[in-house]
């Protein structure tokens, strides 16, 4: 599913080059369960961002489904993130005006999926993580919720892998 050879990231920052990534090789089989760990500065948040498909290597190979993911275009690269890419970011990224419900429907409605179905989706996946009677709540930023928080992260992700999405 994920293959890179020799990839990889520099930075100039003024006279310095900075080796972001430097040489890596990776193989990911599809349904395989990954973690990136490593010290602040190890390259970790570009190697995501280069598998996400939000920024290019300096050099190597990277291909995702065996496609090269080189030259894509932009709308192609998003088509890619549509279609294969999900993202759990450290801090839950709910967005504060909208409902459990509707946060959880977001990955559904970029994947076109019509509304009664995302609706049915959406709450079948707030049920799975126990948030069922929680559909129309609005999370507030200024209130500390990890648990529910956290479901909720979960629960976004679960939306993304219900549309067939594989998440890093």
């Amino acid at each position: 599913m994920i293959n890179i050879e020799s990839l990889t990231r520099h930075y100039q920052m003024g006279p310095t080059t900075v080796k972001a990534i430097d040489g890596i090789d990776l193989s990911v089989g599809q349904g395989e369960f990954v973690s990136i760990i490593g010290p602040s500065g190890s390259g970790k948040t570009t190697l995501m961002n280069i598998i996400g498909c939000l920024d290019s290597p300096t050099a190597g190979q990277y291909s995702l489904a065996g496609e090269e993911v080189a030259g894509l275009s932009r709308n192609h690269l998003a088509e890619i993130r549509n279609q294969y890419i999900g993202f759990v970011f450290q801090s839950f990224n709910l967005l504060p005006r909208v409902t459990a419900v509707e946060n959880v429907e977001l990955p559904l409605i970029y994947a076109g999926i019509p509304a009664r179905e995302r609706r049915k989706r959406a709450l079948e996946i707030l049920k799975k993580v126990e948030l069922d009677g929680r559909e129309f709540h609005i999370p507030n930023p200024n209130k500390s919720e990890p648990k529910r928080s956290k479901r909720k992260s979960i629960t976004i992700d679960s939306a993304d892998k219900a549309i067939g999405r594989i998440s890093f």
